[in-house]
C-alpha cells in the first residue's frame, strides 16, 4: 500500500524515477530506475528479490550493469546499504517496506554514486559519445588542420572513421571550417552523407 501511495506522490509532484513490477508471488521485483544528472537521464535495470525473513530484513536491491563499477557494491550489483540504511530499516521494522527501500535506500545511493561513476567515467549517457571516439575525433582533427585544404588525404581512408559519424565529429569540423567557403562546406556534407 505504501508503494502505490508513493509512486502516486511522485507522478504528481514530476518526481518519478523509477518503474516496478513483481512476479506472480511478489517474491521477485524488477523494473527500471532512472537518475537525472546535468540534464541527462541515466537509466539502469533494477531488480530484488524479497527475503524469506522481510519485513524484518530489507531486500538487497540490485544494478546489475554497475556491478564492480564501484565499491559501495556487493557482488552481483547489489548495491551496498549496510552503513546507513539497514540499521534505520532494522529500528523502523516491520513498518518499513519496499518504498521505504527505495525512498531511503536506492534514492539516496543514487544520489551519491551516479554523479561519482560519471565523473570517473564509470558510466557514459548513451547519446554522448565515447571517449576513444573523442578521441579519433581529435586525431582526425588534426588531420584536417595538417593538411589543409588537401582534403583528398582525408577522402582516402574513410575505414577508419566510422564512429566518427558523431555529432560531436561535425561540430568540431564546422568549427574549423567557418567561413572556409561552400566547396569545403559541400564536401564535408558528402562526407558525413557517405558514413550513414
Amino acid at each position: 500500500m505504501a508503494l502505490l501511495k508513493y509512486v502516486e506522490n511522485n507522478k504528481k509532484s514530476d518526481n518519478d524515477w523509477f518503474r516496478l513490477e513483481s512476479n506472480k508471488d511478489g517474491t521477485r521485483w524488477f523494473g527500471k530506475c532512472w537518475y537525472i544528472h546535468e540534464m541527462l537521464k541515466y537509466e539502469f535495470e533494477i531488480e530484488f528479490d524479497i527475503p524469506i525473513t522481510y519485513p524484518s530484513t530489507s531486500p538487497e536491491i540490485a544494478i546489475p550493469e554497475l556491478d564492480g563499477k564501484t565499491s559501495k557494491m556487493y557482488r552481483g550489483g547489489k548495491i551496498c546499504l549496510s552503513d546507513h540504511f539497514k540499521p534505520l530499516w532494522a529500528r523502523n521494522a516491520p513498518k518499513f517496506g519496499i518504498a521505504h527501500a527505495l525512498a531511503l535506500g536506492l534514492g539516496p545511493w543514487l544520489a551519491v554514486e551516479v554523479p561519482d561513476l560519471i565523473q570517473k567515467g564509470q558510466i557514459v549517457h548513451k547519446t554522448l559519445p565515447s571517449s576513444i571516439h573523442v578521441v579519433q575525433a581529435m586525431i582526425i582533427m588534426a588531420m584536417i588542420i595538417m593538411v589543409g585544404r588537401s582534403w583528398q588525404l582525408l577522402l582516402l581512408d574513410l575505414s577508419i572513421a566510422p564512429p566518427l559519424y558523431s555529432t560531436l565529429f561535425w561540430l568540431l569540423v564546422q568549427i574549423r571550417l567557418e567561413g572556409a567557403g561552400k566547396h569545403v562546406t559541400s564536401l564535408c556534407a558528402r562526407i558525413r552523407d557517405r558514413g550513414r
